[in-house]
């Protein structure tokens, strides 16, 4: 099955999901479903600023090594909600990523997730 992936941004631009979180200052919560990060930083990207936007994943037996980190686990969805709460992308149905290795090579490199 393929993901389903719902797009409602309202910006005008389309960044690559990545794109919402580079050049952040953020903050990481997570358990054993749901991670997220928070984009708490002022400075505009090439898409534009994000601070208070939230990117949040969401799977299953989600674990983390002792510096907090992604460490194991499977990522089914994902969810990027603006400074106000609104959902702006929503990915779920389908979608099978290895939490840990995307947390390295997406978000911690600031590569755009496509």
């Amino acid at each position: 099955m393929m993901a389903e992936i719902v797009y409602t941004n309202q910006r005008g631009i389309n960044p690559p999901l990545g794109g919402y979180m580079l050049n952040l200052s953020q903050t990481m919560d997570g358990d054993t479903s749901t991670f997220t990060l928070t984009n708490y930083g002022n400075v505009p990207t090439e898409f534009g600023n994000f601070g208070g936007y939230k990117f949040i994943l969401k799977g299953e037996n989600f674990s983390y090594n002792h510096a907090g980190n992604p460490a194991a686990g499977t990522i089914t969805g994902l969810e990027i909600r603006d400074a106000s709460g609104n959902t702006l992308v929503k990915v779920e149905n389908g979608l099978q990523r290895d939490f840990a290795a995307f947390f390295m090579d997406r978000l911690t490199k600031r590569k755009p997730c496509h």
